[in-house]
């Protein structure tokens, strides 16, 4: 009888044990747990191209002085694409991002993106595409665009794919060096990074198509 009630207290407390320990391994599990919290986004041009090599700095909130104040934290510059992103943020925690400000260049979107105005999003990332990414647009001073449309004369749709070139020598012809496009599905194109003066755009002009305005393919 003393053998068995020793075996008794050996089992009973062992069946606890991993009772417990099974509990908190349920509760440590959460899907977000192998997942990394990440800001993103893109620094492009107002024709929506990347910019690369392009800098992008964090900061953390700090309130133990009772003002808030924003702590540099971390930078990077964009890749070839304009891409920038910023991993291991905290969801308790405001950060903002600023990109760098350069001469000949002027902010379209803000400057800064922060979380505590809700300006910069933050997603949960593991192996799934960001889809809330906080852009950095900007505009080169003292340069312009050219666009317009490229259609069919007799129903007014549009026309892709359809190249558009300044004609920098006049010539009608599009040259090696020459600034050119392609139009879009909707027929429109765009070419900037211009400065400010008068231009000649031409189109290619392909065969089994006749131009009917302007019946030269240049204005």
């Amino acid at each position: 009888m003393k053998n068995k009630g020793r075996k008794k207290e050996v089992v009973f407390p062992l069946l606890i044990v991993l009772t417990l320990s099974l509990g908190i391994l349920l509760a440590a599990t959460p899907t977000e747990a192998a997942e990394t919290l990440c800001g993103s986004g893109y620094k492009v041009n107002e024709t929506g191209s990347g910019i690369g090599n392009w800098t992008v700095d964090l900061y953390l909130a700090n309130t133990t002085t009772g003002v808030l104040m924003w702590e540099k934290i971390n930078t990077t510059k964009t890749n070839d694409t304009g891409f920038w992103q910023f991993c291991d943020l905290m969801a308790v925690e405001d950060y903002m991002v600023c990109e760098e400000q350069r001469p000949g260049w002027t902010n379209v979107s803000p400057l800064c993106y922060d979380t505590a105005n809700v300006t910069f999003v933050l997603e949960w990332l593991n192996d799934k595409p960001i889809t809330q990414l906080n852009n950095f647009t900007n505009h080169r001073e003292n340069e312009s665009c050219i666009s317009g449309f490229k259609l069919n004369d007799r129903t007014g749709d549009p026309i892709a794919g359809w190249t558009i070139f300044i004609d920098d020598d006049a010539d009608g012809q599009l040259d090696a060096g020459e600034r050119n496009t392609t139009t879009d599905p909707d027929g429109s194109w765009l070419i900037c990074n211009l400065t400010d003066g008068n231009y000649t755009v031409c189109e290619v002009l392909q065969d089994g198509w006749t131009a009917i305005e302007p019946a030269s393919g240049c204005h």
